[in-house]
């Protein structure tokens, strides 16, 4: 009797691991939040980092693709998604740093942020404009906007890029 009981709840407990394995759970709301925070922990986390001598910034490698994560958050109506150029904002270490700090400073706002692509098929000549991908909830617009701002102000008084 034992015996039988062992080998059913063996079979049972195989079962349910191959039911898993062959159809796996779809993702709900909360697995795509849980991701982006885990991504961004790993991402603020300084022992992550490594100096990179070609750039002089300390890089470091993701440990999975967030932007599955934030489409899907999108498309749930929960965040939005902003990539814009500023063309009056030249790429510079200052404005990179700024608008890195800014989003260190609202992580409640902005979800996400990647900006200044140099995997650009097009280069421009000269110095190119700040770009910015930005991911962030729809309640928290106005701390976007104050960026822009923010960034805006810190080129005034001086030619736009071309």
């Amino acid at each position: 009797m034992k015996l039988k009981l062992i080998v059913a709840l063996a079979v049972g407990i195989a079962i349910g691991f191959l039911v898993q394995e062959l159809f796996p759970s779809v993702p709900n709301i909360a697995d795509h939040w849980r991701a982006v925070r885990e991504h961004t922990a790993y991402m603020r986390d300084p022992s992550n980092y490594e100096p990179d001598a070609s750039t002089g910034f300390s890089v470091a490698d993701e440990p999975f693709s967030v932007e599955p994560h934030l489409l899907a958050l999108e498309l749930a109506g929960e965040i939005t998604h902003l990539d814009i150029v500023l063309p009056t904002v030249p790429r510079s270490r200052e404005s990179t740093k700024h608008w890195m700090a800014f989003c260190e400073r609202h992580p409640e706002a902005i979800v996400f942020a990647t900006g200044n692509p140099s995997w650009v098929a097009f280069k421009p000549k000269g110095i190119p404009p700040t770009h910015l991908n930005l991911w962030f909830t729809y309640a928290h617009e106005p701390i976007i906007q104050q960026l822009i701002q923010e960034l805006e102000e810190m080129n005034k008084g001086e030619e736009p890029t071309r």
